[in-house]
């Protein structure tokens, strides 16, 4: 990316970083049993497609995002949103690295991998990179470092803002040319920014703290066996902490993002449901959400067909009623045979005071 559109978008005091299905009816039951080995870890969803940051190059950019980890295990996987130029020469890397004493990468790889750029699609999608295996301590800071070499063309995106991220995400980092050498904090417009990125960990088996994962099968009861059962399709956020319960769910399509603002004293309140397409071409969703004894409920909430991948789209629907567990259908309308999704959360309205 050129010079003049870095500095644009950057309000560092130096100058800133450069810029750069499944088929039929499907049952996702709510389950906090154990499941197979790999968990996902920390990670930061959503990004901006109209915010590319630059990889290698004549910027010679790298770019980092530090984290502390919520998992003791083996690293196994880091997935990245990355696309290069068709034809590009160079190599990608990315690193797992350690944290310095200021919180910027230590410089010295825990783990690493390289890949061709060539063989990166051209749009910015989600990228994994089977990472060789290193220990990684719960509690203790690390960053995943991504680089590439200076013929290299290759960019990826600004991630979404702190509603996407996980609890253990920290800060971002850029190291470019013309500056001098050394880690910058990101910023885009004056305004903090991340990467997106997903980091995911071997842990040895057992149960989660918590329901992290859906199980699911189609309508006539046959086990899914397209998807892994060891990746988290759905959770809830339940931290008392929190200003809202926020729940999503994840398909390789799209993944979309329910949020509820704490506390809950009204048996109405107003639900924002937000919708990242990870797909150029995903047709219209809807959702709406209830409870099987039709004692509560929300309106329809409709998502347009298209939208570019990693927008985020937002939608707000008033919620009636008192429920504990509810169901949330999903709608999918393909041209054929609409996909219609269930799935169930916990959701605590409490009744109206007497």
């Amino acid at each position: 990316m050129s010079k003049s559109r870095s500095d644009s978008l950057s309000g560092n005091r130096r100058r800133g970083p450069a810029l750069a299905r499944w088929a039929g009816w499907v049952l996702v039951a709510w389950t906090g049993l154990g499941h197979a080995a790999v968990e996902l870890d920390q990670y930061v969803f959503g990004w901006s497609p109209d915010v590319p940051l630059a990889v290698g190059g004549s910027s010679e950019q790298m770019l980092a995002m530090s984290y502390d980890a919520g998992r003791s295990g083996t690293l196994a996987r880091i997935d990245l949103v990355l696309g290069c130029s068709e034809g590009s020469p160079g190599t990608v890397t990315v690193e797992l690295q350690e944290l310095a004493a200021d919180g910027t990468p230590a410089g010295v790889a825990l783990s690493s991998l390289s890949r061709a750029a060539d063989g990166i699609s051209l749009d910015a999608g989600i990228t994994e990179f089977d990472m060789p295996p290193v220990a990684v301590s719960a509690g203790t800071g690390y960053a995943v470092v991504l680089s590439a070499t200076d013929d290299a063309s290759c960019a990826t995106r600004r991630g979404g803002g702190p509603m996407w991220h996980s609890s253990g995400v920290r800060d971002a980092f850029f190291d470019a040319r013309p500056n001098p050498p050394g880690w910058e904090p990101l910023t885009i417009g004056g305004s903090t920014a991340w990467v997106p990125f997903w980091v995911y960990v071997e842990t040895g088996g057992g149960s989660p703290d918590g329901p992290r994962f859906c199980d699911f099968e189609t309508a006539d009861g046959v086990p899914n066996d397209w998807v892994p059962n060891d990746v988290p399709l759905c959770s809830c956020a339940r931290d008392p902490g929190l200003v809202a319960h926020r729940c999503w769910f994840v398909t390789p399509d799209f993944m979309l993002w329910r949020s509820l603002g704490l506390p809950l004293g009204s048996p109405r309140a107003r639900a924002e449901w937000t919708l990242v397409p990870m797909v150029p071409d995903l047709p219209a969703v809807t959702i709406e959400e209830f409870d099987p004894d039709g004692q509560f409920g929300s309106e329809p909430i409709d998502f347009r067909a298209g939208g570019r991948p990693g927008k985020a789209v937002s939608r707000r629907a008033r919620y009636f009623g008192e429920a504990e567990v509810s169901e949330i259908l999903i709608r999918v309308d393909h041209a054929d045979q609409p996909q219609v999704i269930l799935f169930r959360s916990t959701i605590e309205i409490p009744e109206p005071q007497q």
